[in-house]
């Protein structure tokens, strides 16, 4: 079979979503991979994401628990599936932020007629940063506007080099921007975090905070802006009297933070304070905050729950009259759950033991391409394309702006959206 260029490939890999991508398929396999970070290799290879030269292992079959995990066909998987949620009283529906829109948007109707409870993975910190958006999308911009306009560069909490490999070079540090023409020798970059990283060699200042500790410093700067004391605070002043400076004077800044501002459960207080800071800044220069993804489409679940459910919290449909929504996160209420559906997601590995521990006592449904640390504490498990490579899908980029995947290799998998369907359709036709 001749060789196929496809070219300009949105690579499904993280929140940056670059749009760059060319790849060349022969005989229905990766050939060659264009303007590609090692994510992306590994996305398209089907190779582990630290050690790429191991290919990862793809569930062949959907599998049910006997005594063990046995093979199946999709018919048989499906209706076990369907038997666990309709004989749960209140089942979770985790995940997702690996999944195109239309697959999140079934995942709440199949959580909507359960009765169950939503959560997407990370929502302890993405609900709190949309929650304190509120109305205003004035402290948001395009990657693209950031590119051109931004002098001065703020990681939060985060570190691009591990989580989103190309956002450094296509739209923070390096590239040259409409009003940037020199890179990174118009822009200064800051790093906050909990520990030192490889952006601390890139970055003009470095502040060290204790884990968990950033509203401290976050209200140490607001302080600063004010012209209000701060005595009282015990880390580093200087650097972050140096950081306020440097801030004021910049002509368009932006602060891009991650999930190091969930630390200790103070999410919430982390990102309010924080977009309080950036209202604070605004009163003086230009300055946006957006969130750093290593899902590729956390912000799409993010925009599903606000347009259909009018908040971004994580979602109890089992009230019976109206949808509950809270600050507190599966985290504070697995104990009332007694059947998981999970897709794309490895709770096993990215959960803490004490809580992930408690979903060994509950039939577990998982939707997923790979093994995982999750497969087999499951009941059921369905492998799926791969969104983005094999199959199509939508997402939103980091900033929110909607992309659509297309797919470059042909499979007999289901797409996780076709087997969520076949679910939905199965729970319609007999009583919970």
């Amino acid at each position: 079979m001749a060789e196929i260029l496809y070219e300009s490939v949105i690579c499904p890999s993280c929140g940056c979503l670059c749009d760059d991508i060319d790849v060349v398929v022969e005989n229905n396999k990766v050939k060659s991979i264009r303007n590609v970070c090692e994510w992306g290799i590994n996305k398209f290879l089907f190779t582990k994401k630290f050690t790429s030269n191991m290919r990862r292992g793809r569930v062949e079959r959907p599998m049910i628990k006997e005594k063990s995990l046995v093979e199946t066909d999709y018919k048989t998987a499906i209706s076990r599936a369907v038997d666990i949620l309709k004989g749960s009283k209140k089942p979770l529906v985790y995940g997702l932020t690996n999944s195109g829109y239309n697959t999140q948007r079934i995942a709440l109707n199949i959580t909507r007629r359960l009765k169950g409870w939503f959560e997407p993975r990370k929502a302890s910190l993405l609900s709190a940063y949309y929650s304190a958006m509120g109305d205003s999308n004035f402290y948001i911009a395009p990657l693209e506007e950031i590119k051109n306009n931004a002098d001065l560069i703020v990681y939060w909490g985060c570190n691009p080099v591990h989580s989103t490999p190309r956002h450094l070079a296509r739209y923070s540090l390096f590239p040259k921007g409409r009003c940037k023409e020199r890179g990174n020798q118009d822009r200064l970059v800051f790093t906050i975090d909990v520990c030192e990283n490889e952006m601390t060699k890139m970055s003009r200042r470095y502040l060290l905070v204790e884990p968990g500790t950033d509203f401290l410093a976050l209200e140490t700067m607001i302080k600063l802006l004010k012209g209000q004391g701060v005595e009282d605070y015990e880390g580093d002043i200087a650097t972050i009297e140096d950081m306020v400076k440097y801030m004021v004077k910049a002509q368009y800044g932006v602060i891009f933070f991650g999930l190091g501002l969930a630390q200790k459960g103070n999410a919430v207080r982390n990102v309010e304070t924080l977009m309080a800071l950036v209202k604070e800044l605004n009163n003086k220069t230009r300055f946006v905050v957006v969130p750093l993804y290593d899902d590729f489409n956390c912000s799409g679940v993010m925009q599903l729950l606000l347009r259909e459910l009018g908040s971004p919290m994580p979602a109890d449909f089992s009230g019976d009259q109206r949808t509950k929504h809270s600050m507190n996160t599966l985290l504070d209420n697995l104990h009332e759950i007694d059947a998981a559906l999970i897709i794309g997601e490895d709770p096993f590995w990215s959960m803490p033991s004490q809580q992930s521990d408690l979903l060994k006592d509950i039939p577990i449904i998982l939707i997923d391409p790979f093994w995982t640390r999750t497969t087999n504490k499951c009941d059921v498990v369905f492998p799926t394309a791969i969104t983005g490579v094999e199959a199509e899908g939508i997402a939103y980029r980091m900033d929110g702006l909607p992309l659509r995947l297309k797919k470059v290799l042909e499979t007999d998998y289901p797409s996780d959206e076709a087997i969520l369907e076949e679910i939905y359709q199965y729970l319609g036709t007999g009583p919970k």
